[in-house]
């Protein structure tokens, strides 16, 4: 065996690719084990990339990642928002206590404590105001 390459190495390897045959490379295939073996090799090649190619997905368009990330954001900011509008949700109640002692006074909020058994005009008003606050917050934020 010769540590030089054949002189019709680069042209066998070009044929097998392409699947060009000229009878002169077929007949020094013939007697060449060694182009041959190139011949083998460059099959062999070519079936792996083949599979490789046929295997892998193809990458994603730019638009696509893209449209990934926009809707990871919205995700993120709707993420927010119901964070925001549970909060508003639950302060909206105590907001409505708070504004009732500050237009009553403290003297108002005693007896709407002592009242508390008893239905009045009062305790009805504050309830339905901080329902209405708490509905109001709630229907906000599925808007947005």
């Amino acid at each position: 065996m010769s540590t030089e390459p054949c002189r019709f190495d680069d042209a066998i390897t070009r044929a097998a690719r392409a699947r060009d045959w000229t009878a002169e490379l077929r007949d020094h295939l013939q007697a060449c084990p060694e182009c041959r073996a190139t011949v083998a090799l460059v099959e062999q090649l070519g079936t792996l990339a083949a599979a490789t190619a046929a295997a892998a997905p193809p990458p994603p368009s730019p638009h696509t990642l893209w449209l990934r990330a926009e809707y990871a954001r919205r995700a993120r900011v709707r993420a927010r928002l119901d964070r925001l509008r549970t909060a508003a949700g639950l302060a909206a109640p105590l907001l409505a206590v708070v504004g009732f002692t500050a237009f009553r006074g403290a003297e108002g909020w005693a007896r709407l404590v002592q009242a508390a058994a008893l239905p009045s005009p009062q305790l009805a008003a504050v309830a339905v105001l901080g329902l209405a606050m708490t509905a109001w917050v709630m229907q906000v934020g599925r808007a947005n």
